[in-house]
């Protein structure tokens, strides 16, 4: 029995056949924009619990003069509670870190799209399209994993965002590495590492991945730890 061929080399069936990939992605992204629409509907009705509601005390005794790890025992990177911290001191609650905790979760995929969408400016539209479809299927799948998992007011959920904000900036041109985008690199870096600190192998497996020569791996990992281990000091 003949099998079905998908990729057919007459251009007139490879056309119909690009049209029928898109509309089978189009309907998969809308499918999976539905999961995230009524995922953050209810993002928007649930309360701080768990490992939040220890942020959000520690965060409260700094405001009121505690220094942390030596007043206030924990043993979670200082990222998370000083955001904790942030909010309470902005919004008096849990309403800043609530609506931040919204915009980090829906920019997972939005910087995979912009990834994709950067990464393919060579290619033609149809494998543009095709490759920004799937970096959006990518993102939101991971994104919705997350939000099952990592739950609200997480490290985890903040970590991804800043490490893809690295990942964003170190891939965005690989021949030379400015000052400004440096510095970015650096300061997501920091982020990065002071939500969780196993965050860096991540960082560091990024690096060995995308890294054409050791002057890139240079540029965009061991220089900024070095700054960004000098601030975290400071």
């Amino acid at each position: 029995m003949a099998g079905i061929r998908l990729f057919s080399s007459d251009h007139k069936e490879w056309q119909v056949n690009k049209y029928l990939i898109v509309g089978v992605l189009f309907l998969a992204c809308m499918k999976e924009l539905w999961d995230l629409v009524w995922r953050m509907s209810i993002e928007f009705h649930t309360t701080i619990c768990c490992s939040g509601v220890a942020y959000m005390i520690s965060g409260r005794g700094i405001l009121n003069g505690l220094i942390l790890y030596k007043d206030l025992l924990d043993v979670k990177a200082p990222g998370v509670i000083l955001l904790a911290a942030l909010s309470q001191l902005i919004t008096g609650d849990e309403r800043f870190i609530w609506i931040l905790q919204i915009i980090v979760l829906l920019a997972v995929p939005a910087i995979m799209m912009i990834l994709a969408y950067h990464e393919t400016r060579t290619s033609d539209w149809f494998e543009r399209l095709t490759l920004i479809a799937l970096s959006f299927l990518v993102g939101s799948a991971f994104l919705l994993y997350e939000v099952e998992r990592a739950g609200r007011f997480e490290t985890e959920s903040f970590g991804t965002f800043f490490a893809l904000l690295y990942l964003l900036v170190i891939v965005w041109d690989r021949k030379r590495m400015s000052y400004l985008r440096l510095g970015l690199t650096s300061l997501f870096m920091l982020c990065t590492i002071g939500m969780k600190e196993s965050f860096l192998f991540i960082l560091l497996a990024m690096c060995l991945l995308l890294s054409r020569d050791v002057y890139f791996f240079l540029r965009s990992f061991l220089i900024p730890l070095v700054i960004s281990l000098s601030w975290r000091v400071c």
